[in-house]
């Protein structure tokens, strides 16, 4: 069984759709990736937890890929 996606590259919605789809396994091992370290950060943390710090976690582990599929969501 296969499947085929067809996008309209020249239109910018459907072009966000194609650059979403491309990346979509990226997308899915990053969100795993945080919720592992959001697990760690919750079981073994001293202290408390500085929001800032989560933030700046994020950006570090999205690379750019991932970054462009998220900005092209907005």
């Amino acid at each position: 069984m296969k499947a085929i996606l067809e996008f309209d590259l020249s239109d910018p919605e459907d072009e966000a759709r194609h650059l979403r789809s491309v990346v979509a396994d990226d997308l899915v091992m990053f969100m795993e990736e945080f919720r592992q370290y959001l697990r760690g950060l919750y079981k073994y943390h001293e202290g408390p937890i500085v929001i800032s710090d989560i933030i700046t976690t994020w950006h570090e582990m999205m690379d750019g890929k991932v970054q462009s599929a998220v900005d092209s969501w907005s």
